[in-house]
């Protein structure tokens, strides 16, 4: 009998590897003779890197790198190297990962991508023509602004200073885009697993602001900001709401 073993992660309790091994282990016990093999699988939160490794059949290549976790806190993250070093995998869940936080409602106001920002750019600056970027599993809603400030773009508050990455979220009081990053031909590749506008009920705020810790009031405010983040957005070429 051959059996194959392919389960995701238990979210804040075991990696899919070793998901799959605790059940491999069952199987073995239960039919000594079988052949099992343990895939890992994921859905473009934690473990995708390993996932996408695994299936590629490629061993395991990382560049280890510091940068910051969604709160600014200094955290240490990976990701994979492919094609001879000009396709990267970076992973979201790695480096500003709801795993990594507390949740609760002081944490919406904090949360950014920054750390993803600066985890894509150490990729770029070392030579990655290509940059796989897996986005689930993360503890911010900022639409993304900290990534790409940390990447290089412009960036105002409500107030009229300029945003820094890292810092707190960015969306939480923005105001005004100047400026868009230049990666300067590098492609970015999105792995994502759901289909959701940017704002409205459907949108980000309302769909994953709570599980990240947002309160209504919270939520409410997120979507108003990620509505006036959209315009900005769509002024600049980039019409992303729907």
């Amino acid at each position: 009998m051959r059996v194959v073993v392919a389960v995701d992660a238990f979210k804040g309790c075991l990696s899919s590897a070793d998901a799959g091994e605790a059940v491999a282990a069952g199987v073995r016990a239960a039919a000594p003779d079988a052949q099992v093999r343990v895939v890992p699988v994921a859905d473009g939160g934690e473990g995708t890197v390993d996932a996408l490794l695994a299936g590629a059949g490629v061993s395991r290549v990382r560049e280890a790198v510091r940068v910051v976790d969604a709160v600014g806190r200094p955290v240490d993250a990976g990701y994979a190297l492919l094609d001879g070093g000009s396709t990267a995998v970076v992973e979201a869940a790695s480096c500003v990962g709801l795993g990594q936080v507390d949740v609760g409602p002081d944490l919406p106001p904090r949360a950014g991508s920054a750390g993803l920002g600066l985890l894509v750019r150490h990729a770029v600056d070392r030579g990655a023509r290509r940059v796989v970027v897996a986005l689930g599993g993360t503890a911010c809603t900022d639409g993304g602004i900290g990534l790409l400030v940390a990447l290089g773009a412009r960036v105002r508050d409500d107030a009229g200073d300029p945003v820094a990455a890292p810092g707190p979220n960015p969306l939480w009081r923005f105001g005004s885009l100047d400026a868009l990053p230049d990666l300067r031909g590098v492609e970015l590749v999105v792995l994502t697993d759901v289909d959701s506008p940017l704002h409205g009920p459907a949108g980000a705020a309302h769909v994953f602001g709570p599980q990240k810790g947002a309160t209504p009031e919270q939520v409410a405010h997120l979507d108003r900001r990620l509505a006036a983040w959209g315009a900005a957005l769509a002024a600049r070429g980039r019409p992303v709401a729907d």
